[in-house]
């Protein structure tokens, strides 16, 4: 009789750490990271400094990862993407025109990532314009 109590006292143990562990592994799993936006802000910046030695007309297109509450924001010569509490932002060789798009609506709380494709084109020498499409 003793066994089974510490067994079925066992279990429940594991069951509890279960519960309070496993949340912990999946949010980690599928939450942003600063360096998950640093490497976003550093591909959009790779190809903008591409395109800014290019012509008015060329475009490019690049799969961005939004998380839920970010927001992807371009000022003058910067990109940025920014969320809780955490910013990453880099230098462009070229002037952005001015844009933002925050990633907050009901479908991004229920998915808490979804890929957009962000087109850049340069819109005269030294300018580009992004917008992002999902």
């Amino acid at each position: 009789m003793e066994e089974t109590i510490w067994m079925i006292f066992g279990i429940l143990a594991m069951l509890i750490a279960l519960g309070i562990i496993g949340p912990l592994i999946y949010n980690q799993s599928t939450s942003f990271s600063q360096e998950k936006i640093d490497f976003q802000v550093k591909q959009i910046l790779k190809q903008a400094n591409f395109l800014c030695n290019t012509g008015p007309g060329n475009s490019f297109t690049i799969p961005i990862t939004m998380y839920y509450n970010t927001t992807l924001y371009t000022n003058e010569d910067r990109v940025c993407i920014s969320g809780n509490d955490k910013i990453s932002c880099q230098i462009s060789k070229c002037e952005f025109e001015p844009y933002n798009f925050t990633f907050s609506n009901d479908l991004a709380k229920r998915l808490n990532s979804l890929e957009y494709q962000c087109s850049m084109e340069v819109i005269y020498k030294g300018s580009i314009s992004l917008n992002c499409e999902g």
